[in-house]
């Protein structure tokens, strides 16, 4: 039987990328392992190169007087020996400190004003030489400034070697903030305290006077809000300015939406109000019902407010019926 040329050729290709799809391909890595004085690292099983996913025994023998402190490199742990999945390359180190048969000591941490303190690694006690790392975090409205103790310098992280009970403190400085407060047309903006910068977390009162002829409306910046005065709580700049109206008369109307359950008084009772007038609006219950709250141009559960005229409003409450028990007593019939 003749097999014709191309036949022969089409047909070894198909087997070929056939074959093709059954092969997959692993990713290989390098595990890297760097001896240090105090002891010898070994890897088991020992590879030129490992599969991902891979699992070795990696294992610190401290030479004599030296003890076995910690993994570093690629691993982060205490453990000996320690069981490593390789997912990428690889590099591994240990670190052995001098033994000191009669010294183990100690790291205190302090509680912190505006901060903490953390140790790596966070032991209850250290060998002789232990290589330690403190890291300060600061709160919120802080900054970390320097070290304090047995430690110093204004970095963090910072590395040491204990070789003694070691007390560790940071100081944090509060971080100082600004406002500004912007006068405009109308009146002046006031802040109780008045100082040239505030910490995180004071407490300050802003107050708006406004001039002959005019009235505060509204706050306007980083506070808002009609309450005046009015006082918050500093977590940043900020930049303050207050809104004042001139005062004109007899321009402004206060409409009442009639509320279904009761009523709404006003005192005085006008057609038309002044600006910066004060008025008391009462919310009066009918027969068999309570009061709720208040809707519209006025807030809050409080059936009366007083308040200022500074524009055209519409006032509006809701009522919300009684509700009753019936008992009935049931009575026995005597014969």
């Amino acid at each position: 039987m003749k097999i014709s040329a191309r036949f022969f050729f089409t047909t070894i290709i198909f087997i070929t990328l056939t074959a093709c799809q059954f092969l997959s391909f692993s990713q290989k890595y390098k595990v890297t392992v760097t001896q240090v004085t105090g002891g010898v690292i070994t890897v088991s099983p020992v590879k030129t190169q490992y599969t991902d996913g891979d699992q070795i025994t990696v294992t610190a023998t401290a030479s004599e007087n030296f003890a076995f402190s910690r993994w570093s490199g690629d691993i982060t742990s205490t453990t000996n020996p320690v069981v490593v999945t390789v997912n990428g390359d690889t590099a591994i180190t240990a670190v052995f400190v001098p033994i000191n048969a009669a010294a183990t000591w100690g790291i205190a941490v302090p509680s912190q004003t505006g901060g903490s303190i953390s140790l790596s690694p966070a032991m209850t006690s250290y060998a002789d030489g232990e290589i330690v790392t403190a890291t300060a975090t600061p709160a919120t409205g802080f900054v970390f400034s320097s070290w304090s103790g047995d430690v110093s310098g204004t970095t963090s992280p910072i590395t040491f070697s204990v070789a003694k009970d070691t007390t560790v403190s940071a100081t944090f400085a509060p971080i100082a903030y600004s406002i500004s407060a912007t006068q405009t047309t109308g009146g002046a903006i006031a802040l109780s305290p008045s100082k040239t910068s505030y910490a995180f977390g004071d407490s300050v009162t802003v107050t708006a006077s406004p001039t002959s002829g005019y009235i505060f409306q509204s706050w306007k910046g980083d506070v808002s809000g009609t309450a005046n005065p009015l006082s918050f709580s500093v977590a940043e700049d900020m930049s303050i300015s207050a809104s004042f109206a001139q005062v004109t008369s007899g321009n402004y109307t206060i409409s009442i939406t009639p509320p279904a359950g009761g009523s709404i008084q006003l005192s005085p009772n006008k057609t038309n109000y002044d600006a910066g007038e004060s008025i008391t609006a009462t919310a009066v219950p009918s027969s068999g019902f309570s009061f709720g709250s208040w809707s519209s141009g006025l807030s809050g559960t409080t059936s009366t407010q007083t308040f200022t005229v500074t524009g055209n409003m519409t006032l509006g409450a809701t009522f919300t019926a009684n509700s009753y028990t019936i008992t009935v007593a049931q009575l026995e019939m005597v014969s």
